[in-house]
């Protein structure tokens, strides 16, 4: 594992704790930001496969929205307190659980 990858797991793991320790405090569910990215993709649900991950987007703490329809992948990043987008893009493959 190179060192990056290793400080990003700890973010990563850090930001579970401090999202698990605060409850709900103002910030949205992971089936919200799903529901946020579905409606701005226009498919439903029952069509798309989803995969969310807590994660970090300019140092604020989002949800990485991972998401397949019909052989397309697109990675979403959802402001954890807004719910707004703050990336969206296209990508070649989808992502690994």
């Amino acid at each position: 594992m190179t060192k990056r990858m290793i400080v990003m797991v700890a973010v990563t793991c850090m930001l579970v704790a401090l999202l698990a320790a605060c409850g709900n405090n103002g910030m949205i569910s992971t089936a919200k930001a799903e529901k946020i990215v579905l409606k701005d993709l226009g498919v439903s649900a029952s069509k798309a496969d989803v995969d969310v991950h807590t994660g970090q987007y300019d140092g604020k703490p989002c949800y990485a929205v991972y998401v397949t329809v019909d052989g397309r992948h697109w990675q979403y990043l959802v402001d954890v307190q807004t719910g707004e987008i703050l990336s969206a893009k296209e990508t070649d493959q989808g992502h690994s659980h």
